[in-house]
């Protein structure tokens, strides 16, 4: 695919309620969505698939090689906060999300850091 628009998520994906089912929230139907659209013209469409909530480590887990084995996207949006309390991707507990995502080697990350701060995005960067 050579310079193909790619299409990642504009506003945070962490849009899952404890009344639905896996595979029913919104981020998961927008990305069958782009997948389908991909599928249809793959030298028109990539598409960055989008993980709702990275301090769900164990569905984070899952839902990694899945974006890229079974719907080979091309990355994954990560929001730089999540969840009241503005938990940032600095975490030690999501460091095992990281190391998924340095295997699978993809990942984008969007900035959504609120401007009015001092805490840095990522504790973990140099």
């Amino acid at each position: 695919m050579a310079y193909a628009p790619m299409v990642p998520f504009r506003r945070p994906a962490n849009l899952r309620y404890p009344h639905q089912s896996k595979g029913s929230s919104p981020c998961q139907r927008v990305q069958q969505l782009w997948l389908f659209s991909q599928r249809l013209l793959p030298d028109w469409y990539g598409f960055f698939t989008a993980r709702p909530d990275v301090l769900d480590t164990v569905a984070a887990l899952e839902d990694i090689p899945y974006a890229f084995d079974e719907l080979q996207a091309d990355g994954i949006t990560l929001f730089t906060h999540y969840r009241e309390g503005n938990h940032d991707l600095g975490l030690p507990a999501i460091k095992p999300i990281w190391e998924e995502l340095h295997r699978q080697s993809g990942c984008l990350i969007r900035p959504t850091h609120p401007a009015d701060t001092t805490t840095p995005v990522n504790k973990m960067l140099p």
